[in-house]
């Protein structure tokens, strides 16, 4: 196993190596430091791994890893990233495609916790988090991996020694050590094997500065691999794998056409110059089922992660770094390996947004001189300028919304991201005992719903007992701020946020571990990637299907039994599918619990549940069960 770090901090690195050490078969952990730190070999001491730096830097990444092969000795080398928490059954999950001895890799999806970065998209109403590599890892490298084209993405992976060593070890010549390692094994005569599992969770760039340094590395190296590999006449490959190489490096030279689409509608406004001579019936007809049709196609093609919308957004927020990226096709001169920021450092993203003012700027300025000039000259017909606003006018929507979010991201200041991951929890304020339900956690603070009392004051110490899957976890928590409501003229708190001042590393190590490395807040919520296509929600109006069920943290309610026995949270919003609540549970379910009690802001409630059916979600601690019952 092995973890290169450069500059990450010590609380990543820990969540990822603690994560690594504890996963299921036995394996050796390598921290690889190229930066040199004490605090890190004594972390890496502390969880149990081993520790290795090396007296030069060279080649970044691809030249920690080549070093560090120097040193671990074992058949199979499985790859992380600093901050790439993976889930216990990584390995058990993955090494079974190695009895083919042709597999030279294993890549499984890179994913991301921090839903709340800046490639992701969260729609709360629906359930829905999309995220702007979904349609990568969730279509388009399950069909490369048809062809033995699925390519090595620099972490959650995991490879065969063997094959390593026959290329030389990972690729030291480009920036993207993880494409070019890729095309040399298939050249090579290795396969490669794609699971489209999610068993690692990373942090996603947070503000768009970030994430535009990320592409535009990502960008240059694919160009340096072209240049070096030739990719359409590399010998060793396959056509579909040449087709598949070619179709992924030359995807940056979208860029160019964005640009031409965004400003082209003001060079027509100014210069009267437009791209097509025709009239506006005739290109209508042309023009609009084009669109319609371009639409639909990628939709369904998409398989519900398309986000026709979302897309167009984030090409205009990459298309200049794209286009950049590109001229390394061109000059040898040698590229700097640039690690991407993993924290918010609340940076200002003036700098990455700038390309996009300009867009923004010009489109809204060409309008009223298209419009002067038309006026003063004639210079362009009344039609083509209609056209040439409206196109303009597209354009500054477009802008506007991408400086508008990425804005938003560059104001969010909290240090680390908050789990939608509902629990009971137990309150104690003097003699009394209330049950409550914690969501929106973190080791910095939370979010608490339900019968809180009405005087709770700003600052006040509350000691408190969350009920995990594997361990009641005390807490001390201090009240930041009081969620007020009105009902029939009588004031009480809905919520409240806390922070959490701990006392025990090992208790503020154990909630951190239950976070980190599941997709659990997902399960707990019922969110998805995938949204129905156009054809699909056709049929869902047809048929009359009721829409999936999305609970929200305030649908929760501790449920307890009357011996007062924590039993967990429960949701009593039916399903309109089925008629029937869920709940999560840290013990085995029952076929049926009679007489449980759901504690409520105002009034608690009696219920006899029926069991009807239950899952098991795993996390790094003990897994949990969600419930789904019959009211009876």
């Amino acid at each position: 196993m092995l973890i290169p770090t450069y500059n990450e901090s010590v609380d990543i690195v820990r969540r990822t190596l603690a994560a690594a050490v504890a996963m299921d078969l036995p394996h050796t952990t390598w921290l690889l430091d190229d930066g040199n730190r004490p605090e890190m070999e004594q972390l890496a001491r502390s969880v149990g791994a081993k520790y290795l730096a090396r007296t030069d830097h060279a080649h970044a990444k691809a030249g920690n890893l080549n070093h560090a092969l120097q040193h671990a000795k074992g058949d199979f080398v499985a790859i992380f990233d600093a901050d790439h928490v993976p889930n216990k059954h990584f390995l058990t999950r993955t090494l079974g495609y190695f009895r083919d001895p042709d597999v030279a890799f294993v890549q499984t999806p890179q994913d991301f916790y921090n839903t709340d970065s800046f490639q992701h998209r969260e729609r709360n109403a629906k359930g829905l988090v999309w995220t702007e590599q979904s349609l990568f890892f969730r279509v388009i490298q399950r069909g490369k991996d048809f062809f033995n084209a699925a390519f090595f993405c620099g972490s959650c992976a995991i490879a065969r020694r063997s094959a390593l060593d026959g290329i030389g070890g990972f690729a030291t010549s480009t920036i993207t050590e993880d494409l070019h390692t890729s095309i040399r094994l298939h050249k090579a005569g290795w396969k490669s094997v794609y699971h489209a599992e999610s068993l690692a969770f990373g942090i996603a760039p947070a503000t768009m500065d970030p994430f535009i340094t990320q592409r535009i590395r990502w960008g240059q190296g694919a160009m340096q691999v072209w240049r070096q590999e030739g990719l359409l006449f590399a010998k060793g490959l396959t056509i579909a794998q040449r087709l598949n190489y070619f179709a992924s490096v030359s995807t940056y030279f979208d860029g160019w056409q964005k640009a031409i689409l965004y400003f082209l509608p003001v060079y027509s406004l100014w210069t009267g110059q437009l791209p097509l001579r025709t009239d506006v019936g005739t290109l209508m007809l042309h023009w609009l089922p084009f669109i319609v049709l371009n639409y639909l196609v990628f939709e369904e093609l998409a398989r519900g992660y398309g986000r026709s919308l979302y897309v167009e957004q984030y090409n205009l927020a990459r298309f200049f770094a794209f286009a950049y990226a590109t001229l390394s096709l061109f000059w040898k001169r040698p590229l700097s390996f640039k690690v991407t920021d993993k924290e918010h450092t609340g940076q200002s993203g003036s700098g990455a947004t700038r390309p996009v003012q300009v867009v923004y700027l010009l489109n809204l300025t060409a309008i009223p001189i298209g419009v002067a000039l038309y006026l003063a000259f004639g210079h362009i017909g009344l039609e083509g300028l209609m056209l040439a606003c409206i196109w303009s006018l597209i354009n500054v929507v477009l802008a506007s919304s991408v400086i508008r979010f990425a804005g938003f991201k560059t104001r969010y200041r909290r240090k680390n991201h908050r789990f939608g991951v509902p629990h009971a929890i137990e309150l104690f304020r003097g003699p009394n005992r209330l049950p409550c339900v914690i969501d929106n956690l973190s080791i910095d603070g939370c979010r608490i719903y339900g019968k809180v009392p009405i005087d709770l004051k700003d600052d006040e110490c509350i000691n408190a007992l969350l009920h995990l899957p594997n361990k009641v976890l005390p807490l001390s928590l201090v009240v930041r701020h009081r969620f007020r409501q009105q009902h029939q003229g009588t004031s009480f708190i809905t919520a409240i946020g806390c922070t959490v001042d701990w006392s025990s590393d090992t208790d503020k190590l154990a909630l951190e571990q239950y976070l980190y490395g599941s997709d659990h807040q997902w399960s707990l919520n019922n969110l998805t990637e995938q949204d129905h296509t156009p054809l699909e929600k056709v049929t869902r109006w047809i048929m009359r299907r009721p829409a999936r069920l999305h609970q929200k943290a305030s649908d929760w309610q501790p449920l307890i039994h009357t011996n007062g026995q924590v039993l967990g949270v429960i949701s009593q919003r039916v399903d309109p599918s089925s008629g029937h609540v869920r709940a999560i549970s840290t013990e085995t379910p029952h076929s049926h619990l009679i007489g449980v009690i759901a504690v409520g802001r105002r009034q608690n409630q009696t219920l006899d549940l029926r069991l009807i059916d239950y899952r098991m979600v795993s996390t790094p601690a003990k897994p949990y069960f969600l419930c789904t019952y019959a009211r009876s």
